[in-house]
């Protein structure tokens, strides 16, 4: 709970900083083009949305009106930014949900099948289509499937998204060539593991001797080989989430569903801080909590997964020796994973805490110093980060 929390801090921070290191301006973006806009009025707009306030204060602005619920409002719309996720999550929601479920329901039965029969035909060739599915990025299958579904046969539509309220047909017929997408990118990470897993489940004792009484192969396979496989295979699961909501960013551009995926895209263009730190801090957050989940889970289904419990390996010489030494590494493992990510995630909010409180001794220049060098200067000694539009230090903005 500890490291989760301590990641949500490291990663609102990172998100916070790393919008304001890209280039461009939310004002110069909505107002630049117009002639008669100087200097100052770009400077008044800027302090009056706050932005010109250090980046210790904006952010903190920002995190205690999170824990208000308030996501604070977008610099073009003016909507609230809660109000904008709102509208936007049932697309992106709905799109998860039926990529994952299409992931689980290709991959088991081909891991299962891969994994009773390994190196025959079968195995290859779902091994070839694996490697294909990992090789190719979501945005080129997304298009090679419109080209072949949409374009060429009229099969499907090519984009957009139908609520459930306008009936199941629309709804699903609009869902199936980005669900798929998503889907052919997944199913090769957890067809793979698992099938890994119960290959070395299938040859353990437990399996021989379920087989040695004359229990039915497919018996044997789904209850006790399946059964044991799924309890690591959780933790892939919740990768194939996470790799989920990183990719509807791009599926639901590529097939213009209105999701929040399109939603940061459109703030990343206008640079509209606001909805865009929304929307990354809320797929992020809910990453965290699905991996969260997913180790609650592990531990309650195999409670020797559970910290400082301890593993009696049998003597060696034993059949089950070698087993149990391989759990006892993973246990190690999980323990060693747990404590690198805790000291990485704390090191980055502590590093932050010591740029923001050092900055004035650390900037050589003040964050709103226009003039300091040509706008857009390259990065060079006199200016680490280089400089913006207005020609201000990016180095001494960021700190």
């Amino acid at each position: 709970m500890v490291i989760n929390v301590v990641m949500l801090i490291g990663t609102s921070m990172l998100i916070f900083v790393a919008l304001r290191i890209l280039p461009g301006n939310p004002v110069l973006t909505r107002f630049g083009a117009n002639s008669g806009v100087t200097a100052s009025d770009i400077a008044r707009i800027e302090h009056r949305l706050g932005l010109d306030r250090p980046l210790v204060v904006q952010y903190w602005r920002w995190v205690v009106g999170i824990l208000h619920g308030n996501f604070g409002k977008s610099y073009f719309s003016q909507f609230s930014v809660t109000t904008l996720i709102a509208q936007r999550i049932p697309p992106t929601l709905e799109l998860t949900v039926a990529s994952v479920l299409l992931c689980l329901v290709i991959s088991v039965p081909a891991a299962i099948l891969s994994a009773v029969h390994p190196g025959r035909g079968f195995d290859r060739l779902a091994g070839l289509f694996a490697s294909f599915g990992l090789a190719l990025p979501s945005f080129v299958t997304g298009i090679l499937l419109l080209l072949l579904l949409s374009v060429h046969n009229k099969v499907l539509p090519a984009g957009g998204y139908a609520p459930l309220s306008d009936g199941i047909w629309p709804n699903v017929r609009l869902m199936i060539l980005p669900a798929s997408t998503l889907a052919i990118a997944q199913t090769p990470l957890v067809f793979r593991y698992l099938r890994g897993q119960l290959i070395e489940e299938l040859s353990s004792s437990y399996v021989r001797t379920a087989q040695g009484k004359g229990s039915p192969r497919t018996r044997v396979v789904v209850r006790h080989a399946l059964r044991n496989a799924l309890i690591p295979g959780l933790t892939m699961l919740g990768l194939v989430i996470g790799y989920a909501l990183g990719g509807v960013v791009v599926v639901e551009y590529v097939f213009s569903m209105g999701g929040l995926g399109s939603l940061a895209v459109e703030a990343a263009n206008e640079r509209d801080y606001a909805v865009l730190q929304g929307v990354v801090l809320l797929i992020s957050a809910t990453f965290i909590f699905v991996s969260l989940m997913v180790d609650l889970a592990c531990q309650f289904l195999d409670p020797r997964l559970l910290p400082g419990e301890f593993v009696i390996v049998p003597p060696l010489g034993t059949e089950s020796s070698g087993r149990s030494l391989r759990l006892r590494r993973r246990l190690l493992g999980f323990t060693l994973r747990n404590r690198l990510v805790l000291i990485v995630s704390g090191s980055v909010p502590l590093l932050m805490f010591l740029a923001f409180a050092f900055a004035p001794l650390i900037a050589p220049y003040g964050p709103n110093t226009q003039g300091t060098a040509l706008p857009f200067s390259a990065p060079s000694g006199a200016h680490w980060f280089g400089t913006d539009e207005l020609g201000r230090d990016l180095f001494s903005r960021v700190l």
